[in-house]
């Protein structure tokens, strides 16, 4: 593998080399494959371009109000299918989308900022309301940033184990590569900007209580990715969002979960309108 090509020099090059190779590193998709079920479920849906030269693409299930489906860092659209049929046979179009260089979506480089511009431009391209928002991990992250980057408006968000604060990618650079804290430090601005804030305020700006739309928070408290206390950060910030924590549901398995996707399903269908 490159990092482990990389790992032996990154602290005795220039530290500018070695910020440019972590953000170059960091930046690089990785798509995971397709389980047989999510191939089958894909087929069932409709594809929707959109964004420039219709490089972009979207899932839909479905009729009725619409729901938007946002898949993690390194997945896809389609792993969001499951859920999102189960959510359309409540009566829901149900729209999972691909982000710029995951699934079927163009693009060499992915960011956080990618996932919310992504984002708004799939609404606006749907040109409709958007009932409820349902966030993976780092989609969950962008999701809710996306209601201040993207002008994002619905009346429900779920947050799927959805990180405070991007550290995720911190913790994996610091494992797979060992950089100094100067460029750890340097790669936080980084990211900081594509939230257009300071780090230590991107939890309070991205979780900004809304008293017109409705929070479901789920975590789980064995979770090695995403710290199942994040979910006890966000409530600070939104304190009716309602908060779930399961057990025994690992990070990338989430999404297929027949418990969470039960909580999901039934937070969206409650009292709708």
């Amino acid at each position: 593998m490159l990092t482990n090509i990389i790992k032996p020099i990154i602290n005795i090059i220039p530290e500018n080399a070695a910020y440019a190779v972590t953000c170059f590193l960091a930046s690089r998709p990785q798509k995971t494959a397709l389980k047989s079920q999510d191939k089958e479920i894909l087929a069932q849906a409709k594809r929707i371009k959109f964004g420039p030269d219709n490089s972009k693409t979207a899932w839909s299930w479905g009729e009725g109000p619409l729901v938007i489906l946002v898949h993690g860092w390194g997945s896809c659209g389609a792993h969001m299918g499951q859920l999102a049929t189960q959510i359309a046979s409540k009566g829901f179009q149900s729209v999972a989308i691909d982000i710029t260089g995951h699934g079927e979506s163009s693009g060499k480089r992915i960011s956080f900022r990618r996932f919310s511009q992504d984002l708004g431009t799939l609404v606006r391209h749907l040109d409709q309301d958007v009932y409820a928002c349902v966030g993976h991990s780092a989609g969950g992250l962008c999701m809710m940033a996306a209601r201040g980057l993207e002008n994002l408006s619905a009346k429900k968000y779920v947050c799927i184990s959805a990180p405070q604060k991007p550290y995720p990618p911190i913790n994996l650079i610091r494992k797979k590569l060992g950089v100094s804290d100067l460029v750890i430090s340097r790669y936080k601005n980084f990211l900081a900007d594509q939230f257009n804030c300071q780090w230590d305020e991107i939890t309070s700006r991205v979780y900004l209580d809304n008293p017109q739309s409705q929070l479901l928070l789920l975590y789980d408290e064995t979770d090695r990715f995403v710290e199942h206390s994040d979910g006890d950060k966000i409530k600070t910030c939104w304190p009716s969002a309602t908060l779930v924590k399961t057990q025994g549901i690992k990070h990338s398995q989430q999404i297929w979960s027949p418990e969470i996707q039960k909580k999901v399903v039934e937070f969206i269908i409650d009292s709708k309108s």
